[in-house]
């Protein structure tokens, strides 16, 4: 296994391999880490490909943070590039740019936020790491959250997540009531850590969710890996949960799926 060698937890070298990962969904390395003050068209293969973990490629994707905007469009966005680089400021917001996107293209961009781990909070927790034991509590408490039955599949991806102590949970009366879990990523799987988490309805708002993910960091840290974190723009609950637990907005990205 590859590492970023985080023994005792570096924000800096965090902040660099998040970037590096994002670099890489725009289709090119490190170009994140360049400091630039501008607006950046970058035709990539990768917006031609379906990348691990979604169904269907990104024929558009958008990453804006404070410093720059860097456009990534494949083969099927490049006939309407010219009109799109024309239509487009520097001073604009992401909305902004997310509109004039949707008159263009006439689809409606998805928004989400980016994350950093930013903060070295405390991450004492009363959570705990699942282990293969925990298996039929998991699959009843997924079933409950998805209003699904689970197929076979299921076990697989719970000891595979399990094995790497990414599935971190709260307890109450022998029931499991929130759990954390690692959504594919398509690039430095081996590096990088995107934390999901869910919660039964019944406990939302009592704070398992955010036991769950600081002990889920510090095991990700442990292994001397990096988390992130990615939230809809209009997932309120998850933003906040994002701030609590040491991440900070880091990008606005908006991305199109052309039919």
């Amino acid at each position: 296994r590859k590492s970023i060698n985080m023994n005792s937890p570096n924000l800096k070298q965090i902040s660099d391999t998040t970037l590096a990962y994002y670099s890489l969904w725009i289709g090119q390395k490190n170009n994140l880490s360049q400091s630039k003050n501008s607006i950046e068209f970058l035709y990539s293969e990768e917006r031609n490909k379906t990348q691990q973990g979604y169904g269907a490629p990104f024929d558009i994707y958008i990453f804006k943070s404070p410093e720059r905007t860097v456009i990534s469009y494949g083969s099927k966005a490049k006939p309407y590039i010219s009109t799109f680089n024309e239509s487009i400021t520097e001073n604009m917001t992401i909305d902004e740019i997310g509109c004039i996107a949707e008159r263009i293209f006439h689809i409606k961009p998805v928004h989400n936020i980016k994350y950093v781990y930013a903060k070295q909070i405390t991450l004492s927790s009363d959570a705990v790491t699942l282990t293969a034991a925990d298996f039929d509590k998991y699959k009843e408490f997924f079933e409950k959250c998805h209003h699904i039955t689970a197929g076979d599949w299921l076990y697989d991806y719970f000891i595979a997540m399990a094995e790497k102590r990414l599935c971190c949970g709260f307890f109450l009366d022998n029931t499991l009531v929130s759990c954390t879990d690692a959504p594919d990523v398509p690039y430095m799987n081996d590096t990088v850590v995107e934390i999901g988490v869910n919660t039964l309805p019944d406990f939302y708002g009592k704070g398992f969710a955010t036991e769950c993910c600081k002990k889920c960091i510090s095991n990700i840290l442990k292994n001397s890996l990096c988390p992130i974190w990615s939230a809809s723009s209009d997932n309120i609950a998850s933003q906040a949960l994002a701030e609590k637990v040491g991440f900070e907005k880091t990008a606005d990205v908006i991305t199109l799926t052309m039919p």
